[in-house]
C-alpha cells in the first residue's frame, strides 16, 4: 500500500490533535512539519516522530514531496501557507477559520480548482451525528422552510 505523505504547517497544539489521529492510520506517513518556534517543532516532532523539521514552510514545500499539507497557523497566515501548499503540488486540510476575508478565501478556492487538488477547511462539527440528523432534516424538507433557528 502507497502511503499519503503529510506534512504540517504550524506544529502547536492543534496539529498535535492532526498528527494523533493521522499516526494511528496505516495509510499515512507523518513525512515533515514546520514551525517558526524550534521548541514546539521538536516537541510534536519526537512525539510523532517526524523525521523532516522545517522552520520554513516554503523550504519543507521545496524539499519534500508532500501529498496533504495541513495548515494549523493562526488563522491571518492561512492564505499564504494553502496557496504555497498548492502550488507545491499537496491536496489541503486547513483550519478554521479559513481565512481573515471573503477575497482570501475565494483566492484559495480558486487556487485549488487551478491546481487540481482538493482544499479542505476543518470545521470539525461537520460530522458530528447530530449535525448529521439536522442536515438529513432540513434536506428531506420534513421541517418545511426554515428561517430561522436557535442552536444550543
Amino acid at each position: 500500500m502507497n502511503k499519503l505523505r503529510y506534512g504540517l504547517v504550524a506544529a502547536g497544539t492543534i496539529a498535535r490533535v492532526h498528527a494523533k489521529a493521522l499516526a494511528a492510520r496505516p495509510d499515512v506517513e507523518l513525512a515533515a512539519a514546520s514551525d517558526v518556534s524550534e521548541k514546539t517543532l521538536a516537541a510534536t516532532c519526537e512525539q510523532f516522530g517526524i523525521p523532516a523539521r522545517y522552520a520554513d514552510y516554503k523550504e519543507m514545500f521545496k524539499k519534500e514531496n508532500l501529498d496533504v499539507a495541513i495548515v494549523c497557523t493562526p488563522n491571518a497566515f492561512h492564505c499564504d501557507a494553502v496557496l504555497a501548499a498548492l502550488k507545491a503540488g499537496c491536496h489541503v486540510m486547513c483550519e478554521k477559520p479559513p481565512a481573515v476575508s471573503v477575497k482570501e478565501a475565494r483566492k484559495m478556492a480558486d487556487a485549488a480548482v487551478q491546481a487540481g487538488k482538493r482544499l479542505f477547511y476543518g470545521v470539525h462539527m461537520r460530522f458530528e451525528p447530530a449535525v448529521e440528523t439536522a442536515r438529513a432534516y432540513l434536506d428531506s424538507g420534513r421541517l418545511g422552510e426554515v428561517y430561522h433557528a436557535s442552536v444550543h
